[in-house]
């Protein structure tokens, strides 16, 4: 049997390309994204991150295995550290106290709305399952706009170093290691559930990339 992540790698291609072309990607690459759509995605990563904390932390508090609830904890750190400081950090450079939006877009609702449905009522698998694509997509948004113009705009070119940086990397690295262990123990049920985890997660991303490019409408 293939690795659990080659497969689902495979499998969800299609939109996995669509993420790597995304017109939001691409004007970041060429420095023409507007800052007003960079605040607005950052506003909703911020609501979006503050869920995947409360997952991340299910899944350390689920797992059975003293190695994984250790990843899940280092996970979290990182988390904290890098992603969420990072953004702080663009903000002051964009010159407003926060992106932080207290109001959630539909579409980031409904993402982030999934995942905590999966970390409350499925396996320690299943949440690394629904997680790792967003991991995952973007240690190859990092690679994909490295070396590009966006370089030159010290707010694109801080987002690229976070995705690119060798603990990030590392990360991920870890991220699909534990994640190929536990696919490896479960029943054809639950992978295949993982499976539907991974595509409907990835999926997501790209619906999240949409959103942020269309500044879709808040919810009161």
């Amino acid at each position: 049997m293939a690795k659990f992540s080659r497969e689902a790698r495979e499998r969800v291609e299609d939109i996995w390309s669509s993420i790597l072309k995304h017109p939001f990607i691409i004007e970041m690459a060429e420095a023409t994204i507007p800052r007003e759509k960079i605040l607005y995605y950052l506003g909703q990563d911020d609501v979006y991150l503050e869920d995947t904390l409360s997952v991340m932390s299910l899944a350390s508090a689920k797992s059975r295995k003293p190695e994984v609830k250790r990843f899940m904890i280092d996970a979290l750190k990182a988390t904290i550290e890098g992603e969420i400081e990072m953004h702080k950090r663009l903000t002051e450079i964009l010159g407003v106290e926060r992106a932080r939006e207290t109001r959630y877009a539909p579409t980031c609702l409904a993402y982030t709305s999934y995942m905590l449905r999966v970390a409350y009522e499925g396996s320690d698998a299943e949440i690394l399952a629904v997680i790792t694509p967003c991991f995952w997509t973007y240690q190859d948004l990092g690679e994909v706009l490295k070396g590009s113009r966006g370089e030159e705009d010290p707010i694109i070119r801080l987002w690229i170093e976070a995705y690119t940086s060798s603990e990030y990397i590392d990360l991920v690295s870890k991220l699909l290691y534990y994640l190929d262990s536990l696919a490896e123990e479960v029943s054809d049920a639950e992978r295949s559930r993982m499976l539907k985890h991974f595509r409907r997660a990835t999926w997501y991303e790209l619906k999240f990339w949409d959103m942020s490019y269309r500044m879709e409408e808040l919810l009161d």
